[in-house]
C-alpha cells in the first residue's frame, strides 16, 4: 500500500503542475491514472493482506515479462545485475501464484471474486 500511496502522491503533483501550466488534457490523462491507483488501493484494502501479497507478486511477474521482451528486442541488457535479480524474484512470485499465471487478466491473477 505504501508504494501505491507514493505513486498517488507523485501523480497528484504531476496533475497540479500540468494544470498550472495550462495542460488540461495531460492533467486528465494523469487523473485517470490516479483513479486507477485509487481503485487498486481500495480493492486491496477491502480484500486484505493476501490480495496485497498476490498483487505484489503479479507486479514482479509482469516486470520480468517486460524485461524478457526488452531483451528479445534489444538483444542484451546493459546491466547484468538486473538480470541476476529479476529471475529469482519472478520465480518466487510464479511459485506463489502459479495457478493464476495461465490467466491473462489482473483480476484472475490476484484472485478477485468474479462479478
Amino acid at each position: 500500500m505504501l508504494r501505491l500511496h507514493i505513486r498517488a502522491c507523485q501523480v497528484t503533483n504531476e496533475i497540479i503542475i500540468l494544470l498550472e501550466n495550462g495542460y488540461a488534457d495531460g492533467a486528465m490523462a494523469r487523473w485517470r491514472t490516479l483513479h486507477e491507483i485509487a481503485t487498486v488501493a481500495a480493492v486491496i484494502a477491502k480484500f486484505g493482506d493476501e490480495l496485497a501479497e498476490r498483487y505484489v507478486h503479479y507486479q514482479i511477474v509482469e516486470s520480468t515479462k517486460a524485461l524478457t521482451a526488452y531483451e528479445q528486442i534489444i538483444g542484451r541488457w546493459d546491466s547484468n545485475r538486473h538480470l541476476r535479480r529479476c529471475p529469482r524474484k519472478s520465480e518466487a512470485a510464479m511459485r506463489k501464484c502459479s495457478s493464476a499465471l495461465e490467466k491473462s487478466s489482473v483480476g484472475n491473477m490476484v484472485g478477485l471474486p468474479t462479478i
